[in-house]
């Protein structure tokens, strides 16, 4: 059985925590919409199978839950294989999939709760401060997120991915 190498570890962490922010949007939608029409006429989330058979989600609410369970868990684990000397490279691709996946979990929320994509939802407040809103804030933040990945991806030495050494300054010895 071949062994994934550094690339495909930091890949496959980045694809388990998009399906948990992507699952965390959908069931934190469903909360706030649970009680209006969205929470029936939205694809993507329903309250159950049995309680609720008209409406349109294609998964029920726990279900979405438990995909949550699985993208945090795959992320943990599929950093765990990496090797001291790849584990800043993946904090970086964390921060950039973080930001980005954000952005997709404020998409899915507000696609549950509003039937829309961007929404101006006002200032953001948190202890004493607020922070001023933007409608278009989660797009920068996409944008932002995926211009990090892709620096992450693209601009890390080739050899370094390819073969799963280190040949910045330090160097795992065969």
């Amino acid at each position: 059985m071949k062994r994934l190498n550094a690339r495909q570890l930091i890949m496959l962490m980045m694809a388990f925590m998009l399906i948990y922010l992507i699952a965390e949007g959908i069931t934190e939608g469903y909360t706030w919409a649970r009680h209006t029409a969205r929470a029936y006429d939205n694809y993507l989330v329903r309250g159950g199978f049995n309680t609720m058979p008209d409406a349109n989600g294609i998964l029920d609410y726990h279900s979405w839950r438990v995909l949550e369970s699985i993208g945090i868990l795959g992320a943990i684990v599929s950093m765990m294989f990496l090797s001291c000397s790849f584990r800043i490279l993946a904090l970086k691709a964390l921060i950039g999939i973080w930001i980005f996946g954000n952005a997709i979990y404020e998409f899915c929320l507000n696609y549950v709760v509003f039937g829309k994509l961007f929404v101006d939802k006002g200032d953001f407040g948190i202890l004493w401060f607020s922070i001023p809103g933007c409608k278009y804030g989660d797009a920068i933040k996409l944008v932002a997120g995926l211009t990090i990945i892709v620096y992450i991806l693209v601009k890390s030495e080739g050899e370094f991915f390819n073969t799963g050494d280190y040949h910045g300054k330090e160097t795992i010895p065969r």
